[in-house]
């Protein structure tokens, strides 16, 4: 008799569930686009603005709600965690170590410029902040062997330049665990043979810049055993 006399009300309890679930469901867009303003992106955005650079974004949401609004909409932006970083571009600004806290708000970064920045040693220990990097520009920046040991955290990384930089055979031998390389570019720096023989057992490497380099030809013959190689760059370098 207790159970007939509960079931009339069960229609009810469950159309309060649904209605519940229904507002919460709309509620969520409201909230999170009253949130924007103060996502993380905003933040870096800003950031990298004022020092003359740019950001690049890429969809953050599960790709099942990118499916129902269209993959081509471009208005996940105006709602927290719609977007997020994806690449930082400050070549040739006046970034400075202490401008790369702003790392630590871009976990799923996977494009930092830097070259010809103020960038030192110090700097690069933010790299810690994104372990997802794969491609990184230090062209022409002030950092040195040291600073290398802060890269062997980027195992993902694909695409690195080191060129004009204070690099020497003591850090170029630390770049040997970026198993993940495909393009390298040592030109302009102070390594010498005993570098070939550290970077020709990076397995994928395919693309190898050396140009304006104090290498010989004995040095060279080393990187026959860098199956993967397709491309090598030896300006400047009598041979």
């Amino acid at each position: 008799e207790t159970s007939i006399a509960q079931t009339p009300h069960r229609p009810k309890v469950i159309r309060r569930a649904f209605l519940l679930l229904l507002l919460v469901l709309l509620l969520i867009p409201v909230a999170l686009k009253a949130l924007a303003g103060y996502s993380p992106v905003v933040n870096v955005r800003n950031t990298v603005d004022a020092l003359g650079g740019r950001v690049n974004t890429a969809v953050a949401v599960p790709e099942f709600l990118q499916s129902i609004s269209g993959n081509d909409w471009d208005g996940w932006d105006k709602f927290y965690g719609g977007v997020e970083v994806d690449g930082i571009l400050l070549d040739q600004t006046p970034t400075g170590d202490e401008d790369l806290v702003l790392l630590q708000q871009t976990p799923r970064l996977s494009s930092l410029t830097l070259g010809h920045t103020k960038i030192t040693d110090a700097g690069v220990k933010n790299f810690s902040h994104v372990v997802l990097l794969r491609r990184l520009d230090l062209n022409g920046t002030k950092i040195t062997d040291a600073g290398m040991e802060a890269l062997k955290a980027l195992t993902v990384l694909q695409d690195l330049n080191l060129s004009t930089t204070a690099i020497s055979d003591v850090g170029a031998a630390k770049l040997a665990g970026l198993k993940n390389l495909i393009t390298l570019d040592l030109s302009g720096t102070a390594v010498t043979d005993v570098s070939l023989s550290s970077v020709s057992g990076i397995p994928g490497l395919t693309t190898l810049i050396l140009d304006h380099c104090n290498l010989t030809d004995e040095g060279l013959a080393s990187l026959k055993n860098c199956k993967s190689l397709t491309s090598l760059s030896l300006a400047g370098i009598p041979l």
